[in-house]
């Protein structure tokens, strides 16, 4: 049976579910509603129907409060009410969202430190992601680069095998020819790869210069702007220049068929091509034809690597089986000519995509440093997952809070599925947050990222589709991470333990807190020990003993030969006219700037013995300006002809390949690689770093041969560097009015050569801080708010007579000992690593019992200057407010 009053009831019940509506305004309209239905009543409706009909007029309970909000509010551009979730967003997630914002403004020290350091490790993490994309996308812009490979060579004797990156002359005309599997071939080589450029009254030098058959531009993807790759190096004389040289020459006008002087010869423009991009193995861009190297008798030898070769072979090939068939080439074509030796020369294929990324070979161009992708995902890594490490930390100590909240959810009904849901979107939203402060961290940090690494990227590509998916994954894999955990633990609360008065999901039952600590500061003290390893190591090669003195040095490069083969005495006499010039050498290439290997061979009981060995051409002056030690023998004599055609030196590492000490070594006879020609040993000298530290000293012969020199190296005698410039570019211009001056600094040079390693130390030394910080700032935060937690039990530990500073030693040690079992854990793992890491240097540190202490003592300072603030802090804190019943 109808019953108006319940009816009225039910109505106003749904008016009081919502929370626009204050209980004034609904006696309010309930009046409207009552009215309503009376004048139905007076009109002889029945008591139901006029129910419904006063109903239709005054409204529901959700119309009405959505149409009161409408008419109260003061947004301008949306009459939604607050409670309601947006038409895009579904209900539940509104719910879950402003239930995490609730949470975020009642623990705001807790949310910003959880949000500042998932925001620095967000950070940390996406620069990594995109130096080490950067690093895997050389050379993937050619065009079917799948088939696309270099050809190497390994060099193998009875000392071991070398591996180049360059094979010989004949190679490429041979695979073209016989194998039906090769498309196409071609050859560059990079001799003298920086000329003098002169164009009007422009006069410069450019790097960048190699010779390269027409065919590179079918085999390498090398877009062309101007000119026909078909045939622009088809004839001598043909040079291909990049966007960068035609603008600078010739401004908007075109440099097709225009003449561009090189080093006195004239060469016309065939073609202009797109500046290469950074992310290259081969930093060329002027091409010169092969032609122009007229074809000597080099070119067809079989054992001198000398040549880039690269191949592209047919679709479907099978390499592995390609690469079999051409393994031993260079044998057979050896012994075709009859030329018996002791060394056995190996082809390999390296595909064109993975050189940059692989181990460096012998004069490689543009050297990569392959353990770098490695070592900076492990980095990383290791931040993100400090990072989450705090989060959960830091969650899973708030569970205490949110006990209650959880028990009610489930006496009300809510499923252990629906809470975990619910706290895994708040995790969500919390990382989504960090995400975006990260971002806005790595867009400030961008300019100083490129500078830090070399890395020339446009800010606008990381808005391309493969950083914006690596993103994506990034930030799910941080909510998976940081959120699961909690979020599980969280919704598995039993509704009676939750609602107890005194829950017991204190600290110390927790053991998951504390492995995640150790875990945090494992990390953090396997990077210290890196940092200070690499850095030990790095200031070792820097700072340890070439083996001859490099101060003062000033170098000037000639890049060409003719000059100084017949009048080097002459220049070297202008030179030191100069008064602040003590010393003058003339050479083929200084200690550091790069040599080149040659053949050589044995003569008497050695005959059979050939081995590859590094050349250097030099006058008599070398030896003592640079000051390099004499183990036995005597220097090369002034202008003497015996000299320059019998005779050489040796270092200690080619006496003891070819078998010798340094003694015996005088006198002996052999076949050097240049020209052939059998020369005698005269002396015998140390074994000083004519390469970077970081290569093993590699046999050595120095030779007296004018017609190699192309460098002058001055020695100054005092400080005023500006003037004595001043004065040597005034003597250049006489000397070589038709070269530019140009010249550096022998030390400057080798401090360049550990460039590599400097920046690998300056990105590690980076990521080691603000790991350290990361972890040192979820310390802070977890012990705040074990502090909290503990206040009744540091309350009655005062009141019982225990002191402020027996407080804080309890606090103190509860983490200190965390810090010690992380050490334990952690030193000797990187120990491990870093020992196997040394064992690539041939001139090494050892790992010092100091490393081990200094690692030991940041860490424990670090973790005690963390948790000193907060412990002070409950220590001196009122037992009385601590203990007052709540």
């Amino acid at each position: 049976m109808f019953n108006l009053e319940r009816e009225i009831g039910k109505w106003k019940k749904s008016l009081r579910k919502n929370p626009s509506l204050e209980d004034g305004y609904i006696e309010e309209i309930e009046q409207h509603l009552r009215d309503s239905i009376e004048a139905n009543l007076n009109m002889g409706i029945e008591e139901k129907a006029a129910f419904k009909e006063a109903v239709k007029i005054v409204g529901e309970g959700t119309q009405l409060s959505s149409e009161y909000y409408k008419s109260v509010t003061t947004n301008k551009f949306s009459a939604r009410p607050s409670w309601q979730a947006p038409w895009w967003m579904p209900v539940m997630l509104w719910n879950y969202l402003k239930v995490a914002l609730r949470n975020f403004n009642r623990y705001k020290g807790y949310s910003f430190i959880n949000i500042a350091g998932l925001g620095i490790g967000i950070t940390c993490s996406v620069l990594v992601l995109i130096y080490v994309l950067h690093l895997l996308s050389f050379d993937a812009y050619h065009t079917d680069v799948d088939r696309l490979y270099r050809v190497g060579l390994n060099i193998k004797t009875n000392l071991g095998t070398t591996g180049y990156a360059l094979s010989v002359p004949p190679l490429a005309s041979k695979l073209k020819s016989d194998f039906p599997q090769v498309e196409e071939t071609a050859r560059i080589f990079y001799f003298n790869n920086k000329r003098a450029i002169k164009n009007k009254d422009d006069l410069f030098y450019e790097d960048g210069f190699v010779y390269a058959d027409n065919e590179i531009f079918n085999v390498l993807t090398i877009p062309f702007i101007a000119g026909d790759p078909q045939n622009a190096l088809v004839n001598p004389f043909s040079l291909v220049i990049p966007e960068r040289i035609s603008n600078k020459l010739f401004g908007e006008e075109s440099a097709l068929h225009k003449t561009i002087n090189l080093d006195g010869f004239d060469y016309k423009v065939t073609g202009v091509i797109k500046d290469p991009p950074s992310n290259t193995h081969l930093p060329f861009d002027l091409f010169i034809s092969m032609h122009d190297l007229r074809n000597p008798p080099w070119m067809q030898d079989w054992t001198w690597p000398g040549m880039f070769t690269y191949v592209k072979l047919k679709p479907n090939v099978n390499v592995a089986d390609f690469e079999k068939s051409i393994i031993n080439l260079i044998e057979a074509s050896i012994n075709s000519k009859s030329s018996i030796t002791d060394k056995k020369h190996e082809l390999f294929l390296q595909p064109v995509r993975e050189i940059y990324l692989s181990t460096p070979l012998e004069y490689e161009a543009n050297p990569g440093n392959p353990a770098l992708v490695g070592l900076l995902i492990t980095v990383g890594a290791f931040i993100l997952l400090i990072a989450c490490f705090n989060y959960i930390n830091l969650v899973t100590a708030r569970m205490i809070k949110r006990s209650k909240e959880v028990g009610m959810r489930k006496v009300l009904g809510a499923k252990r599925t629906q809470l975990f849901w619910q706290f895994l979107n708040e995790s969500f939203f919390m990382t989504s947050f960090a995400f975006f402060i990260g971002l806005l961290i790595l867009y400030m940090l961008f300019p100083f990222f490129q500078e830090l690494t070399g890395v020339n990227i446009e800010p606008s590509t990381l808005f391309g589709w493969k950083y914006i998916a690596w993103l994506i994954l990034l930030l799910l894999t941080i909510t998976i991470i940081s959120g699961f955990y909690p979020s599980f633990t969280l919704s598995s609360y039993s509704p009676t333990k939750a609602l107890k008065n005194n829950p017991k999901f204190g600290f110390k039952g927790n053991s998951l807190r504390r492995v995640l600590v150790i875990s945090q500061f494992v990390m953090s003290i396997i990077l210290i020990f890196c940092t200070i390893v690499m850095s030990d190591q790095f200031g070792f090669m820097k700072n340890k003993n070439l083996g001859f003195n490099n101060e003062r040095k000033l170098i000037l490069n000639v890049y060409e030969m003719s000059s100084l083969t017949t009048n080097s005495e002459s220049i070297k006499g202008k030179l030191l006219e100069i008064p602040s010039i003590k010393e003058v050498a003339v050479l083929s290439n200084v200690p550091g700037k790069g040599i080149g290997s040659l053949t050589t061979k044995g003569t008497g009981e050695n005959a059979s013995k050939e081995h590859m060995m590094y050349y250097n051409f030099v006058d008599y002056q070398f030896i003592d300006s640079y000051r390099i030690g004499l183990v036995e023998g005597r220097n090369f004599i002034a202008n003497s002809m015996k000299d320059i055609l019998e005779s050489c030196l040796i270092n200690e590492s080619a006496a003891n390949t070819f078998g010798w000490t340094p003694q015996k070594a005088i006198g002996k006879k052999i076949i050097t690689g240049l020209r052939g020609t059998t020369k005698e040993i005269i002396g015998v000298v140390d074994n000083f770093h004519y390469r970077g530290v970081q290569y093993k000293i590699e046999p050595l012969v120095i030779e007296y041969d004018p017609t190699m020199f192309t460098t002058i190296s001055v020695t100054l005698t005092n400080d005023d560097i500006p003037n004595s410039i001043e004065n040597i570019k005034k003597t250049w211009s006489s000397i070589f009015p038709n070269k530019p001056f140009e010249y550096f600094f022998l030390d400057e040079l080798w401090n360049e050569l550990y460039e590599t390693e400097e920046n690998t130390k300056r990105i590690l030394n980076i990521f080691t801080s603000l790991s350290i910080v990361i972890a040192a700032i979820g310390l802070f935060g977890l012990v705040a708010f074990i502090a909290e937690n503990r206040k009744k039990e540091i309350g009655l530990r005062k009141v019982m007579g225990c002191s402020t500073k027996g407080v804080m030693m309890l606090m103190v040690w509860q983490f200190i000992k965390w810090i010690i079992i992380s050490n334990v854990i952690a030193i000797p793992t990187a120990y491990y690593f870093m020992n196997k890491w040394l064992q690539d240097f041939p001139s090494r540190i050892n790992i010092e019992p100091w490393i081990i202490a200094a690692t030991f003592t940041i860490s424990v300072l670090v973790a005690a200057i963390t948790v000193l603030y907060q412990s002070i802090r409950a220590a001196l804190g009122n037992p009385i407010e601590a203990l007052k019943y709540e």
